[in-house]
């Protein structure tokens, strides 16, 4: 039944709701911290589970996931986890850690070989790049190996609608940042005049605030003191609407 339930998920690779129960597990991140998923599910979190080489041919799912988890943070704050593993030797966390840093991911969690990575057995075999998505019901809402995932981010607001009852709310603002990367100022084009700019690192700590007031038109923001890194930049318009998008500071 098993092998039968493992080629299913292997041959249609689909996006479902509520269909199928995940499969509980312990595993040691490569910070050397111990976690279970049920409890984390059992928090009312979704966790987007991520099997990489790594490689260059593997980050398209995995940037759909981060920018998914980014997206959506806005709407549902500490919601969505995302744990990256090695698929096998010989990634190492070294490997593992250095590869995510050069490809700006902002994982909640990282695993690797060597006993701390997560089974992929246990949701449809091997292949990368691999990703799952679980509810805070213990269900998976997503199952896809060596694609781009274009529709994770409906899954996992699937996965919250489905225990919260809530929908997200829809933003109409349209925004793009430049430059990108970006070394003393960044140029915020929004359809609509702002009100707020939030720039936080990747652990969630706020390093830049502006607030003006009433709106302005695409602002300016002097980020020269940041250090060096990956930085979330939400964009708030003077309807309330935020947009959040990833820069790089050089």
């Amino acid at each position: 039944m098993k092998k039968i339930f493992a080629s299913l998920v292997s041959i249609f690779a689909l996006n479902f709701c509520c269909a199928q129960q995940a499969t509980d597990f312990t595993a040691v991140d490569c910070s050397g911290t111990s976690w279970n998923l049920f409890t984390e599910l059992s928090t009312g979190k979704v966790v987007i589970l991520d099997w990489v080489e790594p490689c260059d041919g593997c980050i398209v799912g995995t940037r759909t996931a981060d920018s998914a988890l980014i997206q959506l943070n806005v709407t549902y704050p500490n919601k969505i986890k995302l744990w990256v593993t090695s698929d096998g030797p010989p990634n190492g966390c070294l490997v593992v850690n250095n590869w995510l840093v050069a490809k700006h991911i902002g994982a909640s969690a990282s695993f690797a070989n060597a006993g701390n990575e997560i089974d992929q057995n246990a949701y449809g075999g091997l292949g990368m790049p691999h990703i799952v998505v679980i509810g805070p019901d213990q269900h998976i809402y997503f199952n896809e190996k060596s694609g781009t995932a274009t529709g994770i981010q409906t899954a996992v607001q699937n996965a919250i609608d489905g225990i919260t009852g809530i929908n997200a709310i829809q933003n109409t603002q349209t925004l793009s940042i430049s430059p990108n990367p970006a070394k003393d100022k960044i140029s915020i084009q929004s359809s609509n005049p702002v009100n707020k700019i939030s720039i936080n690192d990747l652990l969630g700590q706020s390093v830049i605030e502006e607030n003006y007031g009433s709106g302005k038109a695409n602002p300016v923001v002097n980020i020269s003191k940041l250090p060096a890194g990956t930085y979330i930049v939400t964009v708030t318009d003077a309807y309330n609407k935020s947009s959040i998008q990833k820069i790089v500071k050089e």
